[in-house]
């Protein structure tokens, strides 16, 4: 369920970026989740970039018109009057996650939709920064198994006692039937494209 939450914050925050005098809006995950494969029962997995697809060709309710319940609903297509409400966006950018220099420019105007691949050791941190592990260079080999998991990156920074670059994430882990939010994280390079 994280493509849902990561995708309705990277609306919310590029809303914000182009309206610094407007509140952050909050947007209907839930609504994403509901309608933009209908014809699944259960929660499944799906791309940010098909979530943000959906948004730009059907807009996105408010969290308040449409709550978040944590699991799969049919969806509530919306009023003529919530169409014309909804919140829309015009295009969608790729950013190359080899360019370092364009990631950093992105991040200071909005922040920027990803996945990762998700390892034991990510999901064990509590806080500092996240540098990969073993685990990831067999997942990357294709020795392991893994998941990629939607997050929003949300900021960087240089910690100058461990000499090291970091991005700051917001990680909105999902789980059945219930949605935590995780502290913020400090990470390291070690993202890869969402597929």
């Amino acid at each position: 369920m994280c493509w849902v939450i990561v995708a309705a914050e990277a609306v919310a925050a590029g809303h914000k970026a182009k309206n610094p005098d407007k509140d952050l809006l909050e947007l209907s995950s839930q609504e994403l989740l509901d309608c933009c494969k209908e014809e699944e029962k259960q929660c499944y997995t799906y791309s940010i970039i098909k979530a943000l697809k959906w948004i730009k060709s059907y807009g996105i309710m408010k969290e308040e018109e449409y709550p978040f319940k944590a699991h799969k609903c049919p969806c509530r297509h919306k009023t003529e009057k919530q169409k014309t409400l909804a919140v829309k966006i015009v295009d969608i950018q790729k950013v190359d996650h080899d360019n370092e220099n364009e990631l950093l420019m992105r991040v200071k105007e909005q922040p920027i939709a990803c996945g990762l691949i998700v390892t034991k050791a990510f999901q064990e941190l509590e806080g500092g920064i996240y540098e990969g592990s073993d685990e990831l260079d067999l997942i990357l080999q294709g020795k392991e198994k893994a998941y990629r998991h939607a997050i929003l990156i949300i900021g960087f920074g240089y910690d100058e006692k461990e000499d090291k670059k970091y991005w700051i994430i917001k990680n909105s882990m999902a789980k059945i039937g219930e949605c935590t939010d995780m502290p913020e994280l400090l990470v390291s390079l070690v993202f890869q494209k969402a597929g």
